[in-house]
């Protein structure tokens, strides 16, 4: 059974919310806080979060998502006309989308629509910002410095990628668990709690790589 959660301290904003998913959903619930959302979710479900100020709430949803694993892959951050795009780099690579405040109900529902496949939905000014450097660039380093197989490279690369457990799954041929496996290794050699604290390192070394060459 497909559940929906909408996180948000207004009425409007869940009504309107709720109105554009409720066809794509078994259940649709309202939560004031992430404390009143139903653990754990599954690969069917949505939160959909509406965001009213980003620095602090970013932080939170990562702190949340580092102690509730997959949560922040069902997330659908909902931005406001002024919220500053900036603050929210550090959720690409760990939720599932981020819409802007301009989105309609059509693509709020298509987005619902999408996530459940495991894709990721970000919008190109989001994608802009994060300038991530080719995948490549930083693997030898990580490799001798840090003592990560190979293979446990490319998942950090998808990882850099914002691509989720299922995507890197397929394109590796291998299962969820076996991804979510080289994810925990990944982040117990680098000392790192979540996945996007890894992309965000990942892109730094890149960074780095590319102004030594």
């Amino acid at each position: 059974m497909a559940a929906a959660t909408i996180v948000s301290p207004s009425a409007l904003v869940v009504a309107a919310l709720d109105e554009a998913i409720r066809a794509h959903f078994d259940i649709v619930v309202r939560s004031p806080n992430l404390v009143g959302i139903n653990l754990p979710v599954t690969d069917a479900d949505v939160i959909l979060y509406d965001m009213q100020s980003s620095q602090a709430e970013v932080a939170s949803l990562l702190q949340f998502g580092a102690i509730h694993e997959q949560f922040l892959q069902r997330v659908a951050v909902m931005t406001h006309e002024d919220t500053v795009l900036a603050d929210l780099i550090p959720l690409v690579g760990a939720v599932g989308a981020i819409l802007p405040s301009s989105s309609t109900a059509q693509e709020i529902a298509m987005t619902v629509r999408v996530m459940r496949t495991g894709l990721v939905i970000l919008p190109a000014d989001i994608l802009a910002l994060c300038k991530v450097v080719g995948p490549d660039a930083s693997a030898p380093d990580l490799i001798a410095e840090f003592g990560l197989t190979h293979r446990e490279t490319e998942v950090l690369t998808f990882l850099t990628e914002g691509q989720s457990n299922k995507m890197i799954a397929r394109e590796l041929g291998i299962n969820d668990t076996t991804v979510r496996v080289y994810v925990r290794s990944i982040l117990q050699k680098l000392g790192l709690q979540n996945r996007t604290q890894a992309a965000l390192f990942f892109s730094g070394k890149n960074k780095a790589a590319g102004r030594r060459r």
